[in-house]
């Protein structure tokens, strides 16, 4: 089926929720979509749907595909919400599919490299790093991607992502799965798939595969063209870049298209080659290999805290919560035996650019805004990175330890008191907010040091009183800047769509010892 064939399932919907808005492109297996989730007439959120053909591919294959998609996760891989089963209906056209619901990308690497053919180093610097942290990650859950090239990174806000799993390949202990299949896109194909393809061989997937391709991308962002004029090139190794490049890529480039895949630089290689040791801490923090613990300094303002030191000269300041007891709204009871500190004002961009390499704000200009747009899931893989970085146990607040901190021993609506026209000396709200978030600590802060409790942005909270880990919705609370007074209440709780990353969201951390 071609692509103007595919267009006539536009303004239909898919699993009786996604409406299918706009075609955006089709493969051999199906075609992928820009949608609305629709749930009881109400827009919850825009997507991309990628619609896997059942009579493209064998079931088991694309099941396999889904669960590569969905279970990795890291801010440069394109972002697999969920999967969905349904049809695309159309009059005598009616076909049964697999959904994969993803993040929507602004465009491809394609797209881009065809607007301008030749890039600049320094945004070549910058998608290569996005690349290889990316492959950095999947190389080390022995996962090799098998088709990476321009159309497969695409840009999500100011970020470069790789999508596109299809034939991604789970490797083995050893060396990588043996295969026959020829599998990927020719011209960024490496010269071992066609020695075996040649010959009728089985040959062994491995990450050098991926590096090949890099390397092949690189003198493409560089020159405007291929290194080779065509597929029997790359097979002799006929190699032929049209120009100098640049002396830091030239070194890349050379170690990356070369015969012997043992000899290919690894993605880690080529990180420690593009980025300064800090920065590529905050990197390779991401994917769980072991980086240096910070220090943690004490200091002592109000109460006891703790300051860790984060990458970029970042401090996260924690104000030191006793034990003691929460009465809820209604006069509930809930003992909280152990201590804990909690983020003194909720997490900022800065803060989060220094630990997942990204900001995926839509509100920036100050540092010291209050991260928004943040998935729940987001929000938790921020804590595990952290985590990682300080050797301590860092997580969200549950809503009960969020509650009684908000609190602080008061028992009004507020932790000031009852009276909603004291709110502007405490919180950034409807009323005052200009409808946009404020840097951090600029109004007042509770009896226990904590700022922004009340309004400026939602917090996401860990499952506890009304949710589970897997729900489809988590709580957040303390309202935001586009909400009102009764929004701020220190009992009141919202409920959002854990796959939600609206601009009014945010979240801060805890820190048990």
């Amino acid at each position: 089926m071609d692509n103007e064939l595919y267009k006539i399932f536009e303004k239909t919907y898919f699993n009786h929720k996604y409406y299918l808005k706009e075609f955006k492109g089709a493969g051999a297996f199906g075609a992928v979509f820009l949608a609305d989730e629709v749930v009881g007439g109400t827009k919850i959120q825009e997507v991309a749907i990628k619609a896997i053909r059942k009579d493209k591919m064998p079931s088991d294959i694309i099941a396999k595909e889904l669960v590569t998609a969905i279970r990795l996760k890291h801010p440069n891989l394109i972002n697999c919400i969920t999967s969905e089963e349904g049809r695309l209906k159309h009059l005598a056209f009616n076909y049964d599919c697999y959904g994969l619901v993803m993040e929507i990308a602004s465009g491809t690497l394609e797209d881009y490299l065809q607007a301008s053919r030749v890039l600049p180093v320094g945004e070549v610097r910058e998608i290569v790093e996005a690349i290889a942290s990316g492959l950095v990650y999947l190389h080390g859950q022995s996962v090799t991607h098998r088709d990476l090239k321009p159309a497969n990174v695409l840009r999500v806000g100011n970020v470069w992502k790789i999508s596109d799993f299809g034939i991604a390949r789970q490797m083995g202990r050893e060396s990588g799965t043996m295969t026959t299949s020829f599998t990927g896109t020719p011209i960024y194909m490496p010269p071992e798939v066609y020695a075996a393809y040649s010959e009728d061989a089985p040959m062994k997937v491995s990450p050098a595969w991926d590096i090949w391709s890099l390397g092949v991308m690189i003198v493409e962002m560089l020159t405007g063209a291929l290194p080779f004029d065509g597929v029997t090139d790359i097979w002799k190794m006929n190699i032929k870049i049209k120009g100098d490049l640049p002396q830091l890529f030239d070194s890349i480039v050379q170690n990356c298209l070369v015969d012997a895949p043992k000899l290919r630089l690894s993605a880690k290689e080529i990180l420690e080659i593009l980025i300064p040791k800090q920065q590529r801490d905050i990197l390779l923090s991401q994917v769980s290999i072991p980086t240096q613990t910070l220090v943690l300094s004490q200091y002592r303002r109000d109460s006891a805290g703790i300051i860790l030191e984060l990458p970029n000269s970042q401090k996260l300041e924690l104000v030191k919560i006793p034990s003691g007891q929460l009465i809820m709204d209604g006069g509930r009871e809930i003992n909280l035996d152990e201590e804990f500190w909690m983020g003194k004002y909720p997490v900022t961009q800065a803060q989060y650019q220094a630990v997942m390499g990204s900001n995926p704000s839509k509100f920036k200009g100050d540092a010291q805004l209050p991260v928004d747009s943040v998935f729940w899931k987001n929000a938790v893989v921020f804590c595990k990175q952290l985590s990682r970085l300080t050797g301590r146990k860092i997580r969200l607040p549950s809503e009960t330890e969020w509650e009684y901190a908000c609190r602080a021993d008061s028992r009004t609506k507020y932790y000031f008191g009852d009276d909603d026209k004291e709110l502007d000396k405490y919180a950034w709200y409807g009323d005052n907010s200009g409808q946009n978030p404020h840097p951090v600590g600029n109004k007042l802060p509770n009896k226990w040091g904590l700022y922004d409790m009340h309004g400026n942005v939602w917090e996401w909270c860990q499952a506890d009183l009304l949710t589970s880990e897997d729900s489809d919705r988590q709580a957040v609370r303390g309202g935001g800047w586009n909400r009102y007074t009764d929004n701020c209440r220190s009992g009141y709780r919202g409920y959002y769509p854990a796959a939600d990353r609206d601009s009014d969201i945010g979240f801060r951390v805890v820190l048990f010892s």
